[in-house]
């Protein structure tokens, strides 16, 4: 065997081992918590309690479930949590709150709670 296909087997084989950290059941449990997180249907609109509700969804997540918050224009802000390809973001705008879920599958999954005054 050269050197070529020895460093070629070994990166397939790291990728392989890459692939199999990803249970099926870690992705249904992120399904799962955003399901949940849906049909409570929040409406928290203070920043300061942004990182409350992070962290009470990120307990129920997998273990290597990523998140951040992200403060933007116009007192709007979101947080979005990430778990490999699946990912909810909960986003605070001047025309409501708004969630989306992209699940273990792709397909994504969106709840819009407009203000009453807006007319967006």
């Amino acid at each position: 065997m050269d050197k070529t296909a020895a460093i070629s087997t070994k990166l397939l084989s790291n990728y392989e081992a890459r692939i199999d950290e990803v249970e099926e059941y870690e992705q249904q449990l992120f399904d799962g918590v955003c399901q949940i997180f849906f049909e409570r249907e929040l409406t928290e609109r203070n920043l300061s309690q942004a990182i409350v509700v992070q962290e009470d969804v990120l307990r129920k997540m997998p273990a290597k479930t990523q998140t951040q918050i992200r403060k933007l224009d116009l007192g709007e802000w979101s947080i979005y949590w990430t778990f490999y390809d699946q990912s909810l973001e909960y986003y605070v705008g001047r025309y409501g709150v708004f969630y989306t879920h992209v699940d273990r599958f792709g397909e994504e999954h969106k709840v819009e709670m407009k203000d009453e005054h807006s007319h967006a």
